[in-house]
């Protein structure tokens, strides 16, 4: 088994910057050569690139500081976002905001290369400067020792190893997209048109099956407005990610004040909703406690708890849908929105509708959209479970802690 030995970046690769042509000249841009930037990279999200929002002209090629970089190749981001990298598989040039590593594949593997540039992003983001962003010069990284096989084979196990547990998290990653998208299809479904009916009728909350009922807030939610008599202090705050969470372990810190006397003592299974408007949450957002079976919050948030025999699951999926977002605009005042919480009223809250389907359906749909939410929580777990492995083979394998033999097998499955 060979040994390894340490060497600098701009021993083991050419290293190239890029440049932008200038933007006064039409003739520039918009030509055959495909033009990367930094946001190609941190939106790519994969370890190859094959596509740029940007192209530019030959002339604009000439005219400039860009390069062509064949296919098969390393870019990494050494501005603002350090430590980025791609392999191209298409002929490129990049902006100025890039280090190209172009690779000799007889001293070093282009895919071992990549994977020991984003093991060590942390380093290049450390040596870091500039006042208006971040930048690592051409220098220091030409100047940046590793350690790498002496053996080529090697590294390309080590790459092969490597690869094999990113296409899963990739799979895992298309799973987990795909049944997103067809659990937002279902829930449309099943929260406007029930299960099996064939008559329908127009209500103030939407089109809805003509069975259901509609009623107001108040007939089937109760306001909660029980003090923290316990002192409890799981402060609690609304992600729309992670729906209530405690600020410990949202902020990493506390940011309530230091009297929970007057905050709001809920129990599992309560219901919260946070005012506050934010991307992809226009009129705030509700959220059910799940994670923790008591907590406190701010009395800026509206609290309430379901009446039997009304069923918790049904609800909590409806308030995760926009078909409640109707009935809160209508009570919403036009520029009503002070320090980013929306200027709705307690009393004006209880009497807004919302559909109230059958028991038994609603318990039927809860059921149908649970089952579409275990099978994304089991694909989350494995894809975090993925992420973990990856980065206990990385710190074996990039060190030299763990060896591999060349004649071993290149995938690791999942």
């Amino acid at each position: 088994m060979g040994e390894w030995k340490k060497v600098r970046l701009g021993d083991v690769a050419q290293i190239i910057g890029g440049g932008t042509p200038s933007r006064n000249e039409p003739l520039f841009w918009e030509g055959e050569i495909k033009w990367v930037t930094p946001t190609d990279v941190t939106k790519n999200n994969n370890k190859y690139l094959n596509n740029t929002a940007e192209t530019i002209t030959e002339e604009g090629l000439n005219k400039s500081a860009a390069k062509v970089i064949e296919k098969g190749n390393v870019l990494m981001t050494s501005r603002a976002s350090i430590g980025k990298c791609v392999i191209n598989t298409v002929p490129v040039t990049t902006n100025q905001g890039f280090t190209n590593f172009i690779v000799d594949e007889n001293i070093i593997n282009n895919e071992f290369l990549y994977y020991k540039l984003i093991f060590n992003a942390k380093q290049f983001n450390a040596l870091g400067s500039g006042s208006t962003f971040k930048e690592i010069s051409k220098g220091e990284i030409s100047s940046f020792n590793i350690s790498i096989p002496n053996n080529v084979r090697e590294q390309q196990k080590i790459a092969a190893i490597l690869s094999s547990v990113d296409e899963a998290i990739e799979k895992t990653e298309q799973i987990i997209e795909q049944t997103e998208t067809v659990k937002k299809g279902l829930m449309q479904e099943l929260l406007t048109k029930g299960i099996g009916h064939t008559e329908f009728k127009d209500t103030p909350v939407g089109t809805i099956p003509e069975e259901w009922e509609v009623l107001n807030f108040k007939d089937v939610f109760d306001r909660i407005t029980t003090k923290n008599e316990t002192d409890n202090q799981n402060v609690l705050t609304i992600s729309g990610e992670h729906g209530l969470i405690s600020q410990l372990e949202y902020f990493n810190k506390s940011v309530s004040s230091k009297n929970l006397k007057n905050y709001i003592y809920l129990e599992s299974g309560d219901f919260a909703y946070n005012k506050s408007y934010s991307n992809g949450y226009p009129l705030g957002a509700i959220k059910r406690l799940d994670r923790y079976d008591v907590g406190v919050v701010s009395t800026l948030y509206i609290c309430f708890r379901l009446k039997d025999p009304y069923i918790n699951g049904f609800y909590k999926h409806y308030f995760d849908s926009p078909y409640w977002h109707r009935q809160v605009y209508s009570i919403a005042p036009e520029g009503g929105r002070s320090h980013g919480l929306l200027n709705v009223g307690v009393k004006d809250f209880f009497e807004i509708l919302i559909p109230v389907p059958p028991i038994k359906e609603q318990e039927k749909i809860r059921k149908k959209i649970d089952s579409i939410d275990q099978k994304i929580i089991k694909e989350k777990s494995k894809l975090e479970n993925l992420h973990s492995l990856k980065q206990g083979l990385m710190q074996q394998l990039l060190t030299g802690k763990k060896r591999v033999k060349v004649d071993d097998s290149e995938e690791v499955l999942p």
